[in-house]
């Protein structure tokens, strides 16, 4: 039996636990690099000034258009521009360029957002449509495969959203109720006590004054 090849290797490889053994590789003809995780970066180098610069993992941002959902990133080397999908540079980098005109970089489990290299594959328009319908057929789920949810847990692991502060989990149980936030109790003990001062003082001065 033939050696897998090494982008091969490392997908199985990190299907023990989500970027548990994340690996890079340069994108070809730019001083990036793109992972196994399904991120890319920028690689250490000496910028026009003289100074040292440290990689940076770039922020992707989804393609917003009806029917798209991609992650884009905008790769920059001095004057030039490269705004590409981050799915096509996890492939240019680990399974090669692309086989022919006719080839697109397709999502294994259609979540277009999971660019995980183990969910990636070149293919054709024909092939990416066929493999489309497949997945809209029943099956019994494969215990054997590496995220039944569709890639989004994994993901999901990857990319945490950030959580809440502690300030602000405070604040959304002891906030004033003119904004929305907390309880109505402490601002209704709080006018009752201002009320009852208030009609003790008008009291107090009529007896004396009045």
């Amino acid at each position: 039996m033939s050696a897998l090849p090494d982008w091969a290797a490392a997908a199985a490889a990190g299907t023990g636990g989500c970027c548990a053994l994340e690996r890079w590789r340069p994108v070809p003809g730019w001083p990036h690099e793109a992972s196994t995780c399904g991120r890319v970066r920028t690689i250490t180098r000496i910028d026009r000034r003289g100074r040292l610069r440290l990689p940076v993992v770039l922020a992707p941002s989804p393609d917003r258009r009806p029917g798209k959902g991609y992650l884009y990133v905008v790769l920059v080397d001095g004057e030039r521009r490269r705004k590409a999908p981050v799915h096509v540079l996890v492939l240019e980098a680990w399974a090669g360029p692309k086989p022919s005109p006719q080839h697109e970089g397709c999502h294994g489990n259609d979540v277009r957002t999971d660019n995980h290299l183990g969910n990636l594959r070149w293919d054709t328009r024909r092939g990416n449509l066929a493999d489309r319908a497949r997945r809209l057929r029943p099956v019994t789920p494969n215990p054997a495969n590496r995220d039944e949810t569709g890639g989004q847990a994994s993901q999901a692991r990857c990319f945490p959203r950030k959580t809440p502060s502690a300030r602000g989990v405070t604040a959304g149980v002891t906030g004033d109720a003119s904004h929305g936030t907390g309880s109505l109790l402490p601002h209704a003990v709080s006018r009752y006590l201002h009320m009852t001062a208030r009609t003790l003082y008008l009291t107090a001065r009529n007896r004396w004054f009045g």
